[in-house]
Order: structure tokens, then sequence, then C-alpha cells
């Protein structure tokens, strides 16, 4: 009695375009004007830089990735071991990108997506922070009368095979592997008084 109507209808995306049709029983007809409504389906958010479990020797890092179902303005959140570290927005191109410190092995950098509907998503990756390496001699410490000498040390922020490059006056002659423990040794053979290494 009131001319009121309604109607499910399942929206596929974004733009769909919606109108109606009334027909009375006098088979005359009207159509309504057009609304448009856009559909946001699961949203989702993916880091896609830097990759998975990656080293990196910088204390701050740029976090960014992409996302879908979501619209320009939400929020991405970025955490770094569960402690905020910086909010960004979602730009045109539905991308993210944003700032986090690192500062040990296995640190979890985690982002989370929040969208107009107080829907959220997840993604996480781990980064492993390596500060820049040591290197050290520690034997021998004196003068020698042996030509062929074995020199040995220590490193540190370094992991099993990384490489020592040994140096007899400036010059390159033997390559040495990192232990599970950054030790290191290596062969040289000396030529005279006020040998470098």
């Amino acid at each position: 009695a009131g001319g009121n109507w309604s109607a499910n209808i399942t929206l596929t995306g974004i733009g769909d375009s919606v109108y109606a049709k009334v027909k009375t029983f006098l088979n005359d007809t009207a159509i309504s004007s057009t609304k448009t409504y856009n559909y946001y389906g699961t949203p989702s958010i993916r880091i896609t830089y830097p990759s998975a479990n990656s080293d990196t020797n910088l204390t701050a890092v740029e976090i960014r990735g992409t996302i879908a179902n979501c619209k320009i303005g939400d929020t991405v959140a970025i955490y770094k071991n569960n402690i905020l570290q910086a909010n960004a927005m979602v730009q045109s191109g539905l991308i993210f990108s944003g700032t986090s410190s690192v500062s040990g092995i296995g640190d979890s950098i985690a982002v989370k997506l929040t969208d107009r509907f107080g829907r959220t998503a997840f993604d996480t990756i781990t980064i492993n922070y390596r500060a820049l390496p040591e290197v050290v001699i520690l034997t021998p410490s004196q003068d020698t009368d042996i030509q062929n000498i074995t020199i040995s040390g220590t490193t540190l922020n370094t992991v099993t095979g990384d490489s020592v490059i040994t140096y007899l006056n400036n010059t390159a002659v033997n390559t040495a592997s990192v232990d599970a423990g950054g030790n290191w040794s290596a062969n040289i053979t000396l030529t005279g008084i006020g040998d470098s290494v």
C-alpha cells in the first residue's frame, strides 16, 4: 500500500551499476535512475620488499608492498617485533611504503592493513640485521725465523663461509673461510724484514 519494495542483489566488484524497473498490473513500466556501488572483497596485503629472511647492514629499512580490495587512504601499520614503527597510507596503485628499524638477527617485520570498514589483513617477514664486520689477526704476534707461516685470527659480525683475504705488502696472497665461531687461518710466505700483513 505504501509503494515500497526491497530486493537482494549480489555485487561483483568496483563500479557495479544497479537500477530498478517497475511494471504495473496495467503493464505500464518505469525505470529508476542508476546507482553505482563499489564492492570490496576480502582485503589482503603483501610485503614485496625486502624479500623474506633477507640480510642488511642498515639500521633503517624501507618496507614496500601491495594491497588488494581496499581503497586509497586506507591505513597500514608497520611493526618490528610487535612494536609500532610507522603508519602509512594506501597510495595510488594500491601500494604502500614505510620505514622500520632493524637491530638483530630474526627481526620480525609485520604489516597490518585496516580498511574503512574496519577489516584487517596481515603479512610478516623476517629481516636479519648484520653489523659491519671486523677482523683481527691474533697469531703470530712476533718475529720469526720461519718463512712459511700460518696466520690466524677472529672476526665479528660474520657467518660461516664468509671470506677473509690476506695481504702481504698490499698484495692479496690467500683467502680463508670463516668458521662457525668466526675464526679463520691462512698460510703466507714471508719475503723479508718489515713485511706488512
